[in-house]
């Protein structure tokens, strides 16, 4: 807002969010392993750390159908960045049969082949309250190219300089833009 300094706006969710994250990790140290936890990791952190970073509460998304595929990724946010969202059970790195968004490939892997096939998009959030991923549209296939976050290292360990970057990487302003190279994190 008008004179508010960027630090004090950076502090001021970091204060919010430990909150949320020690009710957040209390409740979810008590959830069976077999329950992937989606529900909980979405509305006790991942929606209030995505509010912190200007998306405010993004909306479910249709599963997308790209060129015959569907891709069951679980929000977006306005036209331009796709966000999904999972469970604190629910690795980012391996398929889990049974749970939605992650049954037919990992959630890395299915939103970053969603973004490589949408011309719509070209950035995403992929989450799972552990840790949060930042994915860029990119074609080359012989290695992963994205920016992690640990989540966990982060507020568990009070690492406020950690989240700063955080902050000023993945706030929503990065993202808006008349177009895709308008965009800041297109110019960084």
């Amino acid at each position: 807002g008008p004179g508010e300094k960027i630090h004090d706006r950076i502090a001021a969710s970091w204060a919010r969010l430990l909150g949320a994250w020690k009710h957040f990790r209390q409740s979810v140290d008590r959830l069976p392993k077999d329950d992937a936890g989606t529900t909980l990791t979405r509305n006790a952190f991942l929606f209030p750390l995505l509010q912190e970073l200007g998306f405010g509460t993004p909306q479910p998304a249709k599963a997308l159908d790209l060129n015959g595929k569907t891709y069951a990724i679980s929000h977006a946010w306005a036209p331009r960045v796709l966000i999904h969202l999972l469970g604190w059970h629910t690795g980012l790195d391996a398929r889990s049969p049974g749970k939605r968004g992650a049954a037919a490939a990992s959630p890395h892997g299915l939103v970053q082949d969603a973004l490589n096939r949408s011309p719509e998009h070209l950035w995403a959030i992929v989450s799972n309250g552990r840790e949060l991923r930042l994915l860029r549209d990119n074609r080359a296939f012989s290695r992963a190219a994205y920016v992690s976050f640990d989540l966990e290292h982060i507020f568990d360990g009070k690492r406020l300089h950690d989240f700063t970057a955080l902050w000023l990487l993945a706030h929503a302003s990065r993202f808006e833009g008349v177009a895709d190279k308008d965009t800041w994190i297109e110019r960084w």
